[in-house]
């Protein structure tokens, strides 16, 4: 049970040690049953009544079914305990008297774990107080202390610390204050690349400096070191200063370089592996570090040791885990391996599947306990601020969706076709698969140890070899149904953006899809004659700032035309103030990503984001699944149960200007209860040759520098101004 503050009420009795043992005993009986103790309740007993943090001062009674009646009596007797939302909410200094009042009425319970307890006494109030002061930094960014400290730091740089707007030096001093072990999760936006630099160079006197990063953003990281540290008495010019690795060529130089960027695909493989574990760098950023979150990957099980063994990890991402809570035990792990140690008991207490209703119907949430989980977070590594709290004078956003046709009525046919047979085959999927189980429950136990997919008795399993069939088939109609949807959107895509063009305010838009083929489609129809950018898989790293640039400065480069995945991160483009998905990705992290291109630090005229949805498509599919986990991740990081897309989109004002009256909800009929496996959207991602990002394909193949964009195929310039753009060509 452990200790805590408590109440006086039951303080007393917990320093008896006779009666704490008792409680002990009879807390064991309440968890973990004896033989006779089912007997002695009746059935309402066992239902799964569990304990959880829901706050920083308090903690949650909740069960999955009906509340029993003896915790109803013990929380109607406890001061300020609060009936809400289905479960009990009791103030977490009570917490001691409750367990003890719950274990004498027999109620068998989930409790809040020790280490939780433990840790949130122990977290510092003032990580929530900006002004609060630094033991090792003081407000202007200057050391303090003994520098004979082990933990001692470095004056940040005034070419950083006058560019850093207050909340980012808070960032800066917080980061210094965990000591330079912490995850900075700020919203997509906030900047949280100078507060990455900004703590890196507390440390300078520990350096070499390693930055773990993707493909795409490897000459971000150098343009930003060279652009905050000019001076050359700081950074040596030339690779010996910083070098960016984009070949397994280049490892021998690894050691000779004070700050080192490397992408994560190049990171795992030998030669550069083995040259940054010679190079033992002490200080490590890893940015977008939902990278690591898969900790069976080889890129994490080859960085981990690095990470680990820094005396400085600064892990930086905007959506750290991009669909479920699971996905963020490796980072935290990596922050801190002593705390963070046991994958199985984070899984078990925040990636359970609860049942939870939903309008009249039961569903799984993949997740457990999340607010607890924010909650102890937040009171320890985690650093985490949105943009609708921090920069005030920041426009609002609104995400739209607007339903068009697919106006061949062939495909249309043919896509309705396969998105019924999708469901029908998840159906008998579920169907087989649930019937395969009951078998497997009712074998005698020595047969459970044998493959059902295995020859038994010289006969193979055909119910198994249909299931394997039948699976196979599902995910080949939801690649087909992926890979056809947004070419069948694109006439409409072209109407649309036709309509916005024409607008004489010539507000500048993004275009984002997932294809190539559509991209390209786009570039070379309905915007051939239109001066716009492109940025995909293709555009080579070291061209992405220059286009961003263009599109930035130029104001006849009117539209922007990106990869959801290729241009959803290092890239600033405030210049465009609408923002338009003709397609769909399954993670609502890169979709939130690529919006906030546009809306982030900078921007200054309202944001509107249109999502194109075809009923009859893969987004009867994909767009209920990401708002559902959208819902989630708010919770999650943010605390916040409304955050998410539906939720945003239902917070639209209704009075919309004449220009956005035909736009109206999609249709949100679609269970999202497990009728698309993870494997199958990892499938799309892995599979998909006309959505494969290059240059990450290039450094996961042999480590060449990503190709340069083909040439694109234009009309000729139609008049003279024209030739103002590079190569007489409206593409840059």
């Amino acid at each position: 049970i452990g200790r805590g503050d408590g109440d006086q009420a039951g303080g007393a009795q917990f320093r008896q040690p006779q009666a704490r043992q008792q409680v002990l005993q009879q807390a064991r009986q309440a968890l973990y049953g004896t033989q006779q103790f089912g007997a002695l309740q009746s059935s309402y007993q066992f239902e799964n009544v569990v304990l959880a943090v829901a706050g920083p001062k308090l903690f949650r009674i909740a069960s999955d079914s009906r509340m029993p009646q003896s915790v109803n009596a013990v929380a109607n007797a406890t001061p300020e305990a609060q009936f809400k939302d289905d479960c009990w909410l009791v103030p977490l200094d009570k917490y001691q008297t409750t367990v003890y009042a719950l274990t004498q009425a027999g109620v068998r319970f989930e409790p809040i774990p020790p280490q939780v307890l433990s840790a949130l006494s122990a977290a510092d109030d003032s990580n929530n107080d900006w002004q609060a002061g630094n033991s090792r930094m003081d407000e202007e960014g200057y050391a303090k202390g003994d520098q004979e400290d082990t933990d001692a730091v470095s004056d940040v740089p005034r070419s950083v610390w006058r560019a850093l707007a207050p909340f980012q030096r808070y960032g800066v001093s917080w980061i210094v204050k965990n000591n330079g072990r912490a995850l900075l999760a700020d919203e997509p936006g906030l900047g949280k690349t100078i507060q990455a630099i900004g703590a890196a160079c507390a440390y300078y006197h520990e350096w070499p400096l390693l930055i773990v990063c993707p493909s795409s953003a490897r000459f971000h990281w150098e343009h930003e070191f060279r652009t905050w540290l000019p001076d050359d008495d700081y950074i040596p010019g030339g690779e010996s200063g910083v070098l960016v690795v984009t070949s397994q060529a280049m490892a021998p130089d690894i050691a000779n370089a004070l700050i080192v960027i490397v992408s994560y695909d190049l990171a795992h493989r030998d030669t550069v592996c083995d040259a940054l574990y010679k190079m033992r760098p002490n200080v490590v950023i890893c940015d977008e570090s939902h990278y690591l979150k898969n900790g069976k990957a080889r890129r994490t099980l080859k960085l981990m040791p690095l990470l680990t063994g820094a005396k400085r990890c600064v892990l930086m991402s905007g959506t750290p885990a991009l669909s479920r809570p699971s996905e963020i035990f490796t980072q935290l792990s990596a922050i801190d391996n002593k705390k963070w140690n046991d994958p199985h008991l984070f899984s078990k207490r925040y990636c359970q599947s609860r049942r939870v209703k939903k309008e009249g119907q039961e569903d799984y949430t993949h997740a457990s306990n999340i607010e607890e989980l924010h909650t102890l977070l937040t009171a320890s590594i985690m650093l985490r601020r949105i943009k609708s709290n921090i920069l005030k004078q920041l426009p609002k956003k609104k995400r739209l969706t607007k339903t068009v046709e697919v106006e061949d009525k062939t495909l249309a046919a043919e896509l309705k076709a396969d998105l019924e047979e999708f469901r029908e085959r998840a159906s008998e999927l579920a169907e087989l698969s649930t019937a395969a189980k009951r078998d497997r429950r009712k074998r005698p136990r020595a047969a459970s140890f044998v493959e059902e997919e295995k020859p038994v008795g010289g006969v193979i399993d055909i119910e198994a070899q249909n299931r394997r069939e039948m699976a196979q088939q599902k995910k080949a109609l939801l690649m087909s149904l992926f890979r056809r949807t947004g070419p069948a959107k694109l006439p409409a895509a072209e109407n649309r953006i036709k309509e916005l063009l024409s607008d004489e305010a010539g507000e500048k838009i993004l275009v984002f899809a997932h294809h190539r083929s559509v991209l390209n489609y786009l570039s070379q129809g309905v915007l051939r004659t239109v001066p716009h950018i492109v940025i995909n898989g293709s555009t080579a790293p070291r061209d992405r700032q220059t286009f961003a640039t263009k599109f930035q400065t130029d104001p006849r480069v009117r539209v922007a035309v990106l990869g959801i995945t290729a241009a959803g991160i290092a890239l600033t483009l405030t210049a465009a103030s609408r923002v338009i998905f003709t397609e769909l990705y399954w993670t609502p992290a890169a979709l939130l990503q690529a919006e906030d291109r546009a809306h982030r630090i900078g921007q200054t005229a309202e944001v509107k984001v249109e999502y194109l949805l075809a009923p009859d498509t893969v987004d009867d599919l994909l767009w209920p699944l990401v708002q559902h986990k959208m819902k989630l991740l708010g919770e999650l990081f943010d605390n916040d149960k409304e955050h998410g897309l539906e939720e945003a989109e239902k917070r639209v004002e209704k009075e919309e200007s004449s220009d956005d009256d035909e736009e109206h909800r999609f249709s949100e009929d679609e269970s999202v209860g497990g009728i698309i496996l993870d494997d199958e959207l990892e499938a799309l991602d892995r599979e998909d040759e006309d959505a494969k990002d290059v240059a990450r394909v290039a450094d996961e193949e042999d480590g060449r520098t990503s190709p340069p964009p083909p040439p694109p195929v234009v009309a000729p310039p139609v008049n003279a101004q024209a030739a103002l753009f590079d190569d007489d060509n409206f593409v840059f």
